[in-house]
């Protein structure tokens, strides 16, 4: 038992514990005395409810039930969440080969953008009647070329 977890020590005061779960405990208490006095007081407090369930029988049972009621739920509470963010995080993931996936079919069909040539035919165009095009001199650009390419 690495941390402190005052919920194990009162499940251990009350006999609620797995076997091998007890064990790590109560080791844990044999070394730490912060942990070997709140166990002794949820001892104590077990022996009260005791009395007082041998004095008046008709008083509800200690808060034993109720507290592994709340356990349970508190468990369930986190396995629904823990199922909820796993969700959105395939939701997120999905999305995003999504995204991936249609602006790469876009850029197939597309092909290369034209718009650097037509930043060069304007630069040349202000350059003056003497320039020569730079579309005069374009090749066109194949399949094969476009696959060759490396991408950014």
């Amino acid at each position: 038992m690495s941390r402190c977890q005052h919920s194990d020590l009162e499940a251990l005061a009350y006999g609620e514990l797995a076997p091998e779960r007890a064990r790590a405990v109560r080791d844990h208490v044999a070394q730490c005395t912060p942990c070997r006095t709140k166990l002794h007081g949820f001892e104590l407090e077990r022996r009260l409810f005791q009395c007082r369930a041998l004095a008046d029988p008709h008083r509800p049972p200690p808060f034993s039930d109720v507290l592994a009621r709340l356990r349970r739920l508190e468990d369930a509470s986190r396995r629904r969440r823990r199922r909820v963010y796993l969700a959105l995080g395939f939701a997120a993931a999905a999305s995003a080969a999504g995204v991936l996936v249609t602006t790469g079919a876009l850029e197939r069909l597309q092909g290369p953008s034209d718009a650097p040539a037509i930043v060069a035919e304007r630069a040349f165009a202000s350059a003056g009647p003497g320039a020569e095009s730079p579309a005069s001199q374009a090749r066109p650009v194949s399949r094969a070329d476009r696959s060759a390419a490396p991408r950014a």
